[in-house]
């Protein structure tokens, strides 16, 4: 289940696991992409450091679909 934080409501889901989902429209572009997709809970992410390189293979999708808006680095933002 996702919530938007361009909607008010709450997500709700059978046994709490849900996402939060925010979107973003860089200034100058007519599309969104996603901003953020954050499980709330964390008891089972693996913590591990990020590393980009194991985004090597979809780069250039991420490039053009997934920009930074708000002035990080892409990697930061991705991380």
């Amino acid at each position: 289940a996702l919530a938007s934080s361009n909607q008010q409501e709450v997500c709700k889901y059978p046994g709490g696991r849900c996402y939060q989902l925010d979107m973003q429209r860089c200034k100058g572009s007519e599309t969104y992409t996603l901003h953020g997709l954050w499980p709330e809970w964390s008891e089972f992410c693996s913590h591990e450091e990020f590393d980009a390189e194991k985004l090597d293979s979809i780069r250039p999708q991420l490039e053009q679909y997934w920009p930074s808006c708000f002035g990080w680095e892409d990697e930061e933002f991705w991380a």
